[in-house]
């Protein structure tokens, strides 16, 4: 009886704040917490206990302080990835919690990139928010993580949302996440002429995406569909067939009475059967037609022949819809050797600055001298203006400038260009690996890689083997400064103990807007090890910085 009397009395004050907290009652539980504590101060279980506690009604300060005391009596207890979580989760919900439109939306996309299960109750809750921003942004995180509820979700707002940004993400995010049933909804969007350019294009993305990984059976009934954009659409996904669909199917859809569908299927054609023998009589057919996309296919098509000389090139290339000249100069360089001598010639005849760069872009691994291209190109990197975007058209790519694009919310225009810049860089390292290594330094010197948390997820794509190499020897560069910012460039790409351990070292001379890009780096770079670090980092007197160190250590514990 007497055994059985000190376990009640033992385990009572632990079940008296359990059963507090799963009513919902915080000051209950923290007044319990407080108390059980006084009596029992180094009791490690009741100190975990009140951790918890303090993480879940929001109380940061003694969430910390309690966190620090159990770390002093046993730091294996303390460094428990589920306590840790718990404490980060604590800090990001009480951001968006916040009245201050940046700090919920900063919270929101911790909760949505951190992948952990205790953010989809927050997006979902976000999707409702009167703000359309904070909508818009539900929206796209949505796709991050792909939860049945939020499918749910997205359906529901389909019929509700009216704002137009925000609209636009919530198409995006039905290709994001997959939704088959809505495609109906997505051809309605793309086939009503009332829709915004911007809508029927999202839509049209949405569709490919629902079709990913097709199979042969699924293209061939899309190609031979009465419907226009299913043709469109089964054109692009013959692509990513092996062997291709017969050049049959797509001879009808030449003469479509749908724009997109011929462009779509003149592509695919170039790209597939560059060398079949009916290629000529396609190429006289596609030259007729009033499509200036369609001639540049035809033109492509010839060059693959080396039927094309750099006199029929050039009324593209100087084309005065700057969009048809780069997508012409992108697409020159997709046709390798055969297009070589074409484009030495054009480079010469051009004076478009950014069709002049995406054409030396393709002559690097090709030129005897290559000092010229690299002045150049130099010339045009070094400019601040106009910003840089990477466009793409018909699955090519090609750096352009800005021109007033649609925007994700969040995205900046110096997160486009920043992004573009390091696709350049990424392009040129395994050719001409001192000139990228020297603009590199210039880049981290004058324009830091600083990218919003919501456009690293979206927009970086893997780095060249040459670029991490370079990126890594500055690493031990003499420039303390180089060494910060090399360590925040490699943090896009990949996970590094040294470069984690440079950005804590100069976390403490930073000032605040520099420590919020700091903790990103950290977010991306660093490990578990970090987390004592981060946790002292809930301490700061701005609210930004606490929710950033939040998502640090659940990036940190994720990796």
């Amino acid at each position: 009886m007497v055994l059985w009397l000190s376990l009640f009395f033992l385990f009572a004050p632990f079940q008296e704040i359990r059963d507090a907290l799963t009513v919902g009652a915080c000051q209950l539980a923290s007044e319990l917490a407080e108390k059980a504590l006084k009596e029992e101060p180094d009791n490690t279980s009741l100190l975990t206990l009140s951790v918890e506690t303090f993480s879940e009604c929001e109380r940061i300060d003694e969430m910390v302080a309690r966190w620090k005391k159990l770390e002093e009596l046993d730091q294996e207890k303390a460094l428990d990835p589920f306590l840790l979580e718990a404490m980060a989760w604590g800090v990001i919900r009480k951001g968006s919690r916040d009245s201050a439109l940046p700090l919920r939306l900063l919270s929101l996309l911790a909760a949505a990139l951190s992948k952990d299960f205790r953010g989809v109750h927050l997006v979902e809750e976000a999707m409702d928010h009167p703000n359309s921003m904070i909508r818009s942004v539900a929206y796209q995180v949505s796709g991050q993580m792909g939860d049945d509820c939020l499918k749910d979700k997205i359906i529901k707002r389909l019929a509700e949302e009216k704002e137009s940004e925000a609209r636009l993400s919530l198409i995006r995010s039905l290709g994001t996440l997959r939704i088959k049933e809505k495609e109906p909804f997505l051809i309605q969007v793309v086939e009503n002429s009332s829709s915004r350019q911007e809508e029927r294009e999202s839509a049209f993305e949405a569709l490919l995406a629902l079709h990913e990984r097709p199979k042969r059976r699924e293209v061939e009934e899309l190609l031979k569909s009465p419907r226009s954009l299913h043709r469109a659409v089964g054109s692009r996904l013959a692509l990513h067939l092996n062997p291709a669909p017969p050049l049959s199917l797509f001879l009808p859809l030449l003469e479509d009475p749908s724009r997109r569908v011929i462009l779509e299927a003149a592509r695919t054609i170039g790209l597939l059967y560059a060398h079949d023998p009916k290629l000529p009589d396609i190429i006289q057919g596609l030259k007729k037609r009033p499509e200036g996309e369609a001639r540049v296919a035809s033109l492509w098509m010839a060059t693959l022949r080396n039927a094309a000389t750099p006199e029929d090139w050039l009324p593209f290339l100087n084309h005065p819809n700057l969009k048809v000249s780069l997508y012409s100069a992108a697409l020159l360089n997709t046709a390798g050797e055969k297009s070589l001598p074409i484009r030495k010639a054009l480079l010469e005849k051009t004076t478009e600055p950014f069709v002049q760069l995406n054409l030396s872009l393709g002559l690097l691994n090709d030129v005897e001298d290559q000092n010229k291209l690299l002045s150049l190109l130099s010339s045009l990197f070094d400019k601040a203006q106009p910003l840089w975007n990477v466009g793409e058209q018909g699955g090519v790519s090609y750096i352009a400038p800005q021109r007033g694009e649609a925007l994700p919310a969040l995205v900046t225009t110096k997160d486009l260009d920043t992004v573009a810049r390091l696709e350049f860089l990424n392009e040129i390292a395994p050719f001409a690996p001192a000139f990228a290594e020297e603009k590199l330094k210039g880049f981290l010197t004058h324009r830091r890689p600083e990218i919003g948390l919501l456009a690293t997820s979206l927009l970086i794509k893997e780095g060249s083997e040459e670029m991490l190499q370079q990126v890594e020897e500055l690493l031990e560069d003499p420039s303390f400064p180089h060494r910060v910012e090399a360590a925040l460039l490699l943090s896009l790409w990949r996970r590094d103990d040294e470069g984690v351990q440079i950005l804590q070292e100069h976390y403490p001379q930073g000032d605040r807007h520099e420590k919020e890009i700091l903790l990103q780096g950290i977010a991306r770079l660093g490990s578990p090890k970090q987390a004592p670090f981060l946790i002292g980092c809930f301490k700061e007197p701005f609210p930004m910085l606490r929710v950033f160190a939040a998502f640090a250590l659940v990036g940190c514990l994720n990796n």
